[in-house]
Parts: structure tokens; C-alpha cells; sequence
């Protein structure tokens, strides 16, 4: 049949339906023939078009060099001719075959070329050409998506898809298969970002998704229609909604059959099988496989065989049948090779030498061969693939390392070759690639100082290529191996500049949940061990701040169902939580997550994470006041870390039940003093009515607050309490109740009723009575105190075995010898069991900050007061304390010191110890450059400057000025 010049345009037409249909062979001829009658008529616009249809057609084949060939010749073709039409045209159909090239230099052309062919388009001013400006926009939305680098892509992707979405809908309204293109490239964005960026679901990718696939069903698109539903069930398989994933998987294979398109079939096939093994029908999955590959053999369709032979090895392996998944690699790898598909051919040599360590034919030089024969053709033919080099090289290293004469020097000797390899071709992320495999390698056989040096080197490669991500990655390494050295302020540092790059190239959550939760960690442990004061600001801001990252932390863990990191934030949090709760904040939010992380890590069986989150549950539950939970949750811990063998926590677990079952107490035990006794008159003190103080303290506070209903327990900060109210409410109390000095950090050391009661209370003076008794009872005798340097012994060993030295100066504040927030809490244990009768307080690493102090706490608590030869009756605890009648006090104060006295003294003690002579007196001595160390000197200094007066180890919190340390002497001095 002789065809005209006619008959072109209706050619034309039927290879585009043919492509559609996937009759890649129709289309090709009826847009060949379509071709040569152009070119008769010398209509080089349609010329063009006929040639994107051939090209189109050679992809659909995979015959993506010849397609890109083609495309090359005849633009230079149409340049040569002057039309601006055709020229355009072949740029878009460049950009279009080069979306199909594994070379990353190529997906970055495929952007300028589709660019460039919009804009070419938009000059050209004609209706017709408002469609395939549309078109170069959906180009060019792909070729970001295949750039995947940084996240800055993603939004240059969702912009070039929005820009053609709104091109069909306003003005191409009878374009509705390429609107459910650019619909669809949105939801491919949206898909991206729930696994890398800040959406929390795929529902926004599914919802796109679906309107696309309507759209598709509409102008009876079947093959989009079919790739949308593969699209559907993937997204639906990620998001955990198997229910939903399993009929648009099902759907779509039943549609890529009716289609007699073999490669949408085993794609489809694929699909589905990897949902079936999600639902745990792994049987099924590998029957309808088996079925595909038997069918695709019949008719010879060998790339549709290459991908379910591929999909069948991958599942007989999940399933542990490494033999035959061995088997059925090798026979997908001999298709891949028959087919030339190189990419296809490595990846099955992955699998191969993956699955020979695994099996029973001691096949461990195969899996070197295999990967050595990877790292060949990737070297020479797809030098570009950064993901499928990094696959490469961790097999090569892990065949090396179960070689019996290479090992890991073999493996590190092969990574420096293929460094070695990549510098001598320019090639920067080939080199980056092979330094960071050589560092991930030294970590994991804790050659850390190895590892940081290769991180070190890998960060400068990946920023001399501009690769952020990369130099991210060498970072998160840099900060995991100071993690594990135990460098905090090193692995914040590396991990946050890590973050802050993320951010830079638009990932937007910050990064992966493990460098978050390094974050996190990091910032713990540097609270933990820093010499703040629980009370102050700069602690409250810090532990804030450990908290909001392992919130974010658990945010991200969830988002990527990494349901173990999940656990390990979740104790992060817990702890971070426990610190803000000392300030009166509930228990419950660390009880929350550490409860949730128990029962995470005992549905994942792990054992010694279930019973470290077990342990924070007993810790908040104490902290609460809560002992029968505690109790059971520690109970439940130590079973797991004796059945671990874990030695350390099974020792942490029993300091927590030690707490629970002996509480200390704040109130020092009575005295019980044998005897005989014959009545006399003497005077007897008893102790105050502790309800008349009660109502003494809810009547001020009620006055100050402006509440007359508070609960005794309830924090007086959450009814209102204020840094000012505070202040008035110190100053009524002390007017109200005189004789007790309240702290300046009243607020924080008493916050409610409760304790504002219990404190006046135990301060209180006895009331005296006189009653009859012995004469032997009133007379007065000095008990001797215990031998100081005896306590100093028992402080050392204990000390020592807490902290694990012996060797420790007196002086040595404890914390700058490793003493943490969780050693902090044995060491308190263990200091009340070897000397009972002294209640520690939990703030003890700041207020007893070495040995020495810890020593002279206990022998001031140890010493007995001036009391009677002898009891009164055998339950000290309820009878009243004897005391002796004082003589008259001289009423002249020649025993008391001048307040002047006292002013210039403490003047020049703090000038010597501070080393500034010209302080204001109620300048606060911390502003003046007092440290903790310096606070320790002053206190021994003005101890033994004023006869003995008892400064507390909260001194420099207590009395922060040298007005009133002189006002605390003296009150001290009168009584």
C-alpha cells in the first residue's frame, strides 16, 4: 500500500496509541513511515514529533543509548535547519531519554535541557505550544526527582509539578492523562518527603495518587492506570496499611495482564509478592512468582524473568532458603548478562555474594569473586551510581573479612585501592565513598581513633565536591565514635553541625532519628556531668533542651518505623524528664516513655532494653512517691539483668530497691539513753504541736498566693508562686514564725505547704515543762563524738569503690573524677547503709563536692549535742528531750561580735579568696567571679574565722552576697 504525505498526520496519531497500548513495535513503524512523509513535505515541526515518538519507543525497550543517540543527531539536524519548533521539540526529547540514564552528569542535563526547551516553547507564542511547555515542565519535575542529593530537590520538583498542574487545569482542560502525570509527580514528592522529610503519613501522597488514578481511568490510560495502582500499593505497603495495599496490588497485576505488556506484568508482579510477604503469606507470594517466571520463559520475555527472578531470590531468602535463593540468583544474573542490563547485573552479584556467606557450600571465595566482579563493571561502566557503589563495596568488605587470609586488614587494603583508584580518575565521591566505608569499617572493630581520622578525611572530600549530604554522613560517623569514646561535648558538636547542614540543603526534620537521638543523648550526659545547681536557670534551660530533642528524636524514630531507635529515645526522654521533674514537674510524663520503651523493646525480645527502661520506670515512680510500682518495675529489672548477666545494671537496680526499702529519712532518729531514774524537779523540753504550725504556714501562704484551698502537697509554682511572691512569702513566714532562718532558695528546697510545714517543724524550738526526775538527769555531760579520721576512711572506700579510684585528693571535687548523676544516687546509697543516722540530700554532688566535704558533713551530723546521762524512758522517739536550764545570759553581749566587726572580716576573707578588693556588699559573690571550688575555701575559711560557726554546703546559693554571710554569722554568733 503506497502511502501519501496525507496520511502522515493519522500515522502519527497510531504510533502514539500504539505506545500507549505498549505495541512498541507498531509504534515505531507507524512513526517511522510518519517521519519520512514529513520530511517530504519538509515539515520539520511534525518531523520532530515523529522522532520523540521513536525515541519513546526505544526507551520503552530499554534501548536508552540509542534513543539518546538519536535524539543528539537529529537536534543538531533541526539547529541546522532554523526551526525553532523542532529544535524545541528535540530538546524536550533529550531531556526526556536522558531522565533513563544511571549517570548522575546526565539527570543534571535532563534539568537544563527540559529548561531550556520550556523556555523555547514559551517564546514561541502559539496556543499549541502552551502543551508542551507543560510538558518540558513535567521533564524537568522528574529529573529533580531523580536527583536525590539533597532535599532542596524535592521542592524544585513539587514547583516544576505545580507549574504544569495549573497550565492543564487552566487553560489545558481536555488534557487529563497529562494532568494525572504532573498529579501524580505531586504525589511522588509527597511520597519523598513522608520518608525523608517532614510530612507525618503517606496520606498525602495517597490522596494525590488516587486523583491521579481516577484521572487515568477516565481517558482510559491503562498503562498510567496500572502504574498508579503499583504507586498506590507501594505507598499503602510503607505506611503499614496492608489491607489497603493488597487490592491496588492485586488490581494492578489483573490490569497488566489484560495490557500483554510483560514488563508492567512482572513489575506488577513484584508488587504484589512483597505485599503478600508482608501479610505473612510468604507461601503465596512465592507461587504466583514461580508461575510469572514459568509464564515470561515460555514467551520468551527475558526482562520481564530478569525482575521476578531477582523478586523470587529476595523472598526465598527472607524465608531463610539461602540454597535455592543462591540457585535463582544466579539464574536471574545469567538473564541480566544475556540481556547486557549492567545495573541489573550488579545487583544480582550483590545478592550472590551476600547469599554465599550464608551457605552451607562454604562458598566463601564465590562471594569475594562476586563482588570483586561488581566493583569491575561499576568502575568502568557506572562510575555514577553512588548507592549501588556503596552496596558494592560493603559486600567486597564483608567477603573480605570472612576470607581466612585477608581478614580486616584485606578488607581496609581493598578500600584504600578503590580510594587510591578514584583519586587517580578525579573522581570525588567515588574517593569520599571508599574513605567513609574504611571509617564505618575501623568503628565497628573499635579502632576508634582509626575511624575518626577516616571521617575526618571523608568530611574534606565531600565538601571539596560540594556534597553536603555527604559531608553530613561523615559528621553523624564522627559523632557516633566520640559517642562511643564518651566525648559529649565532641559528639553534640559534630552531630549538630551534621544536623545543621541537613537543614541547609532542605531536609527538614534535621535529619535521621539516630543523629537526633545522638542529639539527645549527648546532651544528657553533658547535663549530667556539668557542676550546675538543679536549681538555677541555665539547668532547667539544658535539661529543656535534652528534652526537646529526644522528643524530636522519638518523632523521627516513628516516622521511619524504626521501632528500636524508637525504644532508645524513649529512654533518652524519660531521663531528660526526670530532670525537669525535680522542679516540681510531674513524674508521670517520665514514667510515659519509659513504660512505652519496656514494652517496645519486650515485643522486640531485647532483653537488656526492657530492663533498662524497667529501671527508669522504678526511677520515676520513686520520684513520685509511688513504692509498691517501684518497687515492682525494679523487681522486674533485676531478673532480666541477672539473667543477662549484666553486672552493672543488676548493681543500678539494686541501689533503686535499696532506696525504696530503706528511705532516708530527713529527721535525724531520737536518742535512747539507758537509766534508773529517782524523781526531781527539773525543766523538760517537748516538742512543738506540729498542726498549730500547719495552720501558721496555710494562713501566710494563702494570704501571699490568694488561695485558701491548696493541698498540702500541691507546688506552690504551679498555684502561682512567683520569684517575687516568693520573696514576700519568705519575709511573712520568718515574721509569723521567728526563730528559723528561711533559704533564699526557699522556693525550690520547700515547695509546698507540706514541706514549708515539716521544716518548722524539725527547726522549731522545744517548749518547756517542768516535771519530776532523777537527779543524775539533769546533770550535764559532754558525750564524746566520733574520731574524724575515722569517717574520712569509710567515706575514701566507699567512695572509691563508686568512683573506681583510690588515689583521690580530699579536696578533688568528685565530678572531675567521673562521679555522674547515676553513680551520684549509688554513692548516696551506699554512704547511708556504711553511716546510718545521716540523711544525704539528693543534690549531694553539688553540696558535698569531694571527700573532704562529704567527711566533715558527716562528722557535724555525727556529733552529739549537750544532752542528759540518761533517758527518761526506753521510746526516746515519744518522750521529751531533756535540757538543761541555761544560766542568765550576760546581758552585756560580750560574747556576741559587733556587726561592724563581723562586716569588715567577711569583707576581707572574701577579698583574698575571690582576689578583688573592692566588692559591694550586696553584690552577689557569683557575679564576682565565685566558683564552686572558690566557695569550698571561702566556707572552710570563714568556718574557722568565726569560731566554728556551721556555714551550710549551699552557702553561695544561701547567702549569695557578703551582706548576708555577715547577717548569717552574726544571727549564728547571738544564738
Amino acid at each position: 500500500m503506497t502511502l501519501s504525505v496525507q496520511d502522515a498526520p493519522s500515522l502519527l496519531e497510531d504510533a502514539g496509541r500504539n505506545l500507549e497500548q505498549g505495541s512498541i513495535e507498531d509504534a515505531l513503524s507507524n512513526a517511522t513511515h510518519a517521519y519520512v512523509l514529513f520530511q517530504h513535505a519538509s515539515d520539520a515541526g511534525a518531523m520532530a514529533e515523529a522522532v520523540r515518538l521513536v525515541v519513546h519507543g526505544y526507551c520503552s525497550q530499554g534501548l536508552y543509548r540509542k534513543a539518546e543517540q538519536m535524539a543528539q543527531e537529529e537536534l543538531a539536524k533541526f539547529r541546522k535547519l532554523g526551526s525553532r519548533w523542532a529544535e524545541a521539540t528535540m530538546l524536550l526529547t533529550l531531556a526526556e531519554a536522558n531522565l533513563h540514564d544511571q549517570d548522575f552528569k546526565k539527570r543534571e542535563e535532563a534539568v537544563q535541557l527540559g529548561s531550556q526547551a520550556r523556555l523555547a516553547f514559551s517564546a514561541l507564542k502559539e496556543p499549541r505550544a502552551l502543551k508542551f511547555e507543560a510538558e518540558s515542565l513535567l521533564a524537568v519535575g522528574n529529573a529533580y526527582l531523580k536527583l536525590v542529593d539533597d532535599g532542596r530537590k524535592f521542592k524544585l520538583a513539587r514547583e516544576a509539578f505545580d507549574g504544569a498542574l495549573d497550565i492543564f487545569q487552566s487553560h489545558l482542560r481536555n488534557e487529563k492523562r497529562l494532568e494525572g502525570r504532573a498529579l501524580h509527580g505531586l504525589a511522588v514528592v509527597e511520597a519523598l518527603f513522608s520518608k525523608h522529610g517532614s510530612n507525618s503519613s503517606f496520606a498525602p501522597a495517597l490522596k494525590l495518587a488516587q486523583a491521579a488514578l481516577e484521572l487515568f481511568r477516565q481517558v482510559g490510560s491503562r498503562r498510567d492506570e496500572i502504574f498508579e495502582l503499583e504507586c498506590l500499593a507501594a505507598w499503602s505497603l510503607e505506611a503499614g496499611n496492608l489491607q489497603m495495599a493488597l487490592p491496588f496490588a492485586e488490581e494492578g497485576l489483573q490490569l497488566s495482564r489484560g495490557a500483554h505488556c510483560t514488563r508492567l506484568e512482572a513489575s506488577a508482579a513484584r508488587t504484589l509478592a512483597r505485599v503478600l510477604v508482608a501479610l505473612g503469606r510468604i507461601s503465596s507470594a512465592i507461587d504466583l512468582l514461580n508461575d510469572a517466571k514459568d509464564l515470561f520463559r515460555q514467551t520468551d520475555a527475558r526482562q520481564a524473568e530478569s525482575v521476578v527472578l531477582a523478586t523470587l531470590a529476595e523472598i526465598l531468602a527472607l524465608q531463610g532458603d539461602v540454597e535455592e535463593a543462591l540457585n535463582i540468583g544466579e539464574a536471574a544474573l545469567q538473564v541480566a548478562q544475556e540481556l547486557g542490563d549492567l545495573r541489573q547485573e550488579v545487583l544480582m552479584l550483590c545478592s550472590i555474594s551476600e547469599l554465599s556467606l550464608l551457605s552451607r557450600r562454604d562458598a566463601k571465595q564465590a562471594s569475594l569473586a562476586a563482588a570483586r566482579a561488581a566493583l569491575a563493571i561499576l568502575r568502568e561502566h557506572l562510575p555514577a551510581e553512588r548507592g549501588l557503589r556503596a552496596r558494592v563495596l560493603g559486600c567486597l568488605s564483608n567477603a573480605e573479612l570472612e576470607s581466612p587470609t585477608l581478614g580486616l586488614q584485606g578488607a581496609l587494603q581493598s578500600l584504600e585501592q578503590e580510594r587510591d583508584h578514584c583519586r587517580s580518575r578525579g573522581d570525588l565521591p567515588g574517593q569520599s565513598l571508599a574513605v567513609t566505608s574504611a571509617a564505618a569499617l575501623n568503628f565497628e572493630f573499635g579502632l576508634h581513633q582509626d575511624a575518626l581520622a577516616s571521617a575526618e578525611e571523608a568530611r574534606a572530600l565531600f565538601k571539596a565536591a560540594g556534597d553536603r549530604l555527604g559531608e553530613a554522613s561523615a559528621l553523624h560517623l564522627s559523632a557516633e565514635v566520640e559517642a562511643k569514646e564518651g566525648h559529649h561535648a565532641n559528639t553534640l558538636q559534630a552531630a549538630q553541625k551534621a544536623q545543621a547542614l541537613l537543614e541547609a540543603v532542605g531536609d527538614e526534620p534535621g535529619g535521621q532519628a539516630s543523629l537526633q537521638l545522638l542529639i539527645a543523648h549527648a546532651q544528657l550526659c553533658l547535663l549530667q556531668n556539668a557542676h550546675h545547681d538543679p536549681r538555677s536557670s541555665s539547668f532547667r534551660q539544658a535539661a529543656e533542651q535534652a528534652t526537646q530533642s529526644a522528643t524530636r528524636a522519638v518523632m523521627l524514630a516513628r516516622k521511619g518505623n524504626e521501632t528500636r531507635l524508637v525504644g532508645s529515645a524513649l529512654c533518652v526522654l524519660s531521663q531528660a524528664e526526670q530532670l525537669l521533674a525535680r522542679e516540681g514537674i510531674s513524674s508521670d510524663a517520665c514514667y510515659r516513655a519509659a513504660n512505652s520503651a519496656a514494652a517496645i523493646f519486650h515485643q522486640l525480645r531485647d532483653q537488656h532494653g526492657e530492663a533498662s527502661a524497667l529501671l527508669l520506670c522504678a526511677n520515676a515512680h520513686i520520684a513520685s512517691g509511688k513504692l509498691i510500682p517501684a518497687k515492682q518495675a525494679a523487681s522486674k529489672a533485676l531478673l532480666l539483668f541477672r539473667e543477662l548477666g549484666d553486672s552493672t545494671g543488676k548493681a543500678k537496680v539494686e541501689a533503686a530497691l535499696d532506696a525504696i526499702e530503706n528511705p532516708t529519712s530527713p529527721l535525724e532518729s531520737a536518742r535512747s539513753l539507758p537509766g534508773t531514774l529517782q524523781p526531781v524537779t527539773t525543766r523538760i523540753s517537748r516538742a512543738p504541736d506540729p498542726e498549730v504550725f500547719r495552720q501558721k504556714v496555710r494562713k501566710v501562704v494563702a494570704e501571699i498566693v490568694g488561695m485558701d484551698d491548696l493541698e498540702d502537697e500541691t507546688p506552690l509554682m504551679q498555684a502561682g508562686l512567683t520569684s517575687q511572691s516568693a520573696v514576700l512569702l519568705r519575709n511573712a513566714l520568718g515574721k509569723a514564725l521567728p526563730g528559723s532562718s528561711l533559704p533564699f532558695t526557699m522556693m525550690f528546697d520547700f515547695p509546698s505547704i507540706a514541706a514549708l510545714h515539716d521544716y518548722f517543724v524539725e527547726r522549731a524550738a522545744p517548749e518547756e515543762e517542768e516535771v519530776f526526775m532523777h537527779p543524775e538527769a539533769a546533770t550535764v555531760q559532754k558525750e564524746q563524738g566520733p574520731d574524724p579520721e575515722v569517717l574520712k576512711r569509710k567515706v575514701q572506700a566507699v567512695v572509691a569503690k563508686i568512683v573506681g579510684m583510690d588515689d583521690l585528693e580530699d579536696d578533688a571535687p568528685l565530678m572531675n573524677s567521673g562521679l555522674t548523676s547515676q553513680s551520684a544516687v549509688l554513692l548516696r546509697n551506699a554512704l547511708s547503709k556504711e553511716l546510718p543516722g545521716s540523711s544525704l540530700p539528693f543534690t549531694m554532688m553539688f553540696d558535698f563536692p569531694s571527700v573532704a566535704a562529704l567527711t566533715e558533713y558527716f562528722v557535724e551530723r555525727a556529733a552529739p549535742d549537750v544532752g542528759p546521762s540518761a533517758t527518761a524512758a526506753s521510746h526516746a522517739h515519744a518522750q521529751p528531750e531533756l535540757r538543761q536550764v541555761p544560766a542568765a545570759q550576760d546581758s552585756s553581749g560580750k560574747d556576741a561580735l559587733r556587726a561592724e566587726q563581723v562586716l569588715t572580716k567577711v569583707r576581707k576573707v572574701v577579698s583574698d579568696i575571690v582576689g578583688l578588693d573592692e566588692l559591694e556588699d550586696d553584690s552577689p559573690l557569683m557575679n564576682s567571679g565565685l566558683t564552686s571550688q572558690h566557695a569550698v575555701l571561702l566556707r572552710q575559711a570563714l568556718s574557722k574565722g568565726f569560731g566554728g560557726s556551721r556555714l551550710p554546703h549551699t552557702m553561695m546559693f544561701d547567702f549569695p552576697s557578703i551582706s548576708d554571710l555577715t547577717d548569717f554569722l552574726l544571727e549564728q554568733n547571738l544564738q
